[in-house]
């Protein structure tokens, strides 16, 4: 046991020894730390670490291995405090930050998943409103990939899904990104008019009916539940003007299309038509026969 010792201490000393000289490239260092921490040299690895980030020659990528093992090696050290410092500021920089299980204990796995815990339900918000600072800035290309991210947050497994805002985050985040991906997408080249042909006139037949045709009973709303202000508009006290949607309700009662006429709030709005599909209507009747019949329906949301 002394003599596994001894040579675990001499193999430090070698490795310290490899960093602090001139010799040693920029590339070298995560690897020389690596060999410190598995060799158990916590301290020399700690020293190690400092002694690279003083001479300021890291790129991003080695900084942020030198970073995980500055933690793991607290961890390892018995120093929990500064550890779960050093994790809270991974875990803020990325999110989706875990270490390599293949690589480190399962004390270490545990701990680095209780601070997740205890920060990601902070963090999806902060992201969601970076997302949607970029969509008002007409930044859509960015925003859409940021919506996406946040959304691949709210489903990590360290996320509690039963909280009830973050369920509404995620819902908000959906319809943004629905709406950036929209205006990011570059718009259809226009296809060119075909050459007019002489064409017979046919007596129109009116298939869609609506409140001017007298002679046909409209439709009888069975259900037609409006869904409830999110609760997290509410709290960021956002308003909404009355908004109208037209829906065509087909033979069965079924809403067969549904289009937003005067806009409430964008999100509401996407909420709004999603609701509309599960309407369901006593159809509208021509001669006793079940018509097609466009509906114009005033929204009133209370908040």
């Amino acid at each position: 046991m002394n003599n596994r010792r001894f040579a675990a201490g001499l193999l430090a000393t070698a490795l310290l020894l490899l960093l602090m000289s001139s010799a040693v490239h920029a590339q070298d260092v995560v690897g020389t730390v690596k060999g410190l921490y598995t060799s158990a040299a916590y301290e020399e690895a700690l020293t190690a670490i400092d002694r690279a980030r003083a001479s300021g020659s890291p790129p991003p990528a080695d900084g942020r291995s030198l970073d995980e093992y500055r933690a793991f090696c607290l961890l390892a050290l018995g120093r929990d405090a500064d550890a779960g410092k050093a994790i809270e500021d991974l875990v803020t920089a990325d999110p989706f930050f875990l270490p390599d299980e293949r690589e480190v204990s399962p004390r270490v796995l545990t701990f680095v998943h209780g601070v997740r815990k205890r920060l990601l339900p902070s963090i999806a918000p902060q992201r969601y409103a970076a997302a949607k600072a970029a969509y008002e800035r007409k930044e859509y290309a960015a925003a859409t990939a940021q919506f996406a991210r946040v959304i691949d947050l709210l489903g990590d497994p360290d996320i509690d899904p039963r909280m009830p805002m973050l369920a509404d985050l995620r819902m908000l985040a959906a319809g943004f990104l629905d709406l950036a991906a929209a205006a990011a997408a570059p718009p259809k080249p226009s296809e060119p008019e075909p050459p007019p042909e002489a064409q017979v006139v046919q007596p129109l037949v009116k298939t869609v009916f609506d409140a001017s045709d007298t002679a046909v009973v409209p439709p009888v709303a069975q259900r037609q539940n409006v869904p409830a202000w999110p609760a997290i508009l509410q709290q960021a006290g956002t308003t909404g003007r009355p908004g109208a949607l037209e829906v065509v309700v087909n033979e069965t009662g079924r809403v067969e299309q549904a289009t937003v006429r005067q806009s409430i709030v964008p999100i509401y709005d996407q909420m709004l038509l999603a609701a509309a599909v599960n309407w369901r209507y006593k159809p509208a009747t021509l001669d006793g026969q079940p018509v097609k019949y466009r509906k114009m329906i005033q929204i009133k949301v209370d908040r």
